[in-house]
């Protein structure tokens, strides 16, 4: 396998198995699914939008691919939506939000820069992450 197909995978299967796991360890009730579905739902109409000015004020761009929503590989945007939205509802339940965004800060701080091919990062990526951040992750 080629490095952006492994890539490319990740960016949702990780997200999306990580959550499967969370799940099946704290079980959330019907008022906490609702919470994750609005938390999805958030972030998958925010990450256009820091998509959008990540495009113009030169943060980072994806690698043109077969399959983009506003720039981002597909799986890019649902995976991001899946690890900002809803995995830290149920892996940091009951945590600070301060700490749950710091741990998804170094997260991405550790993980964007591996990204490369497929996530180019400009130098200004560090803003555009702060404040993806503060759109996407704090109010879900």
């Amino acid at each position: 396998m080629d490095r952006v197909f492994v890539i490319r995978i990740a960016t949702l299967y990780l997200p999306v198995c990580l959550t499967a796991m969370a799940w099946a360890l704290r079980r959330p009730g019907p008022r906490a699914r609702l919470g994750l579905l609005l938390g999805f739902a958030w972030n998958a109409a925010t990450l256009p939008v820091l998509q959008l000015a990540a495009e113009q004020a030169s943060w980072w761009s994806f690698a043109d691919t077969d399959a983009q929503y506003f720039g981002m590989p597909i799986e890019a945007y649902l995976g991001w939506a899946v690890l900002w939205g809803v995995l830290p509802q149920l892996a940091f339940r009951g945590q600070r939000p301060e700490v749950v965004v710091g741990v998804l800060a170094i997260a991405d701080l550790l993980l964007m820069p591996e990204m490369e091919p497929v996530l180019t990062l400009d130098e200004g990526w560090i803003a555009g992450e702060a404040i993806g951040l503060l759109l996407c992750v704090l109010p879900a």
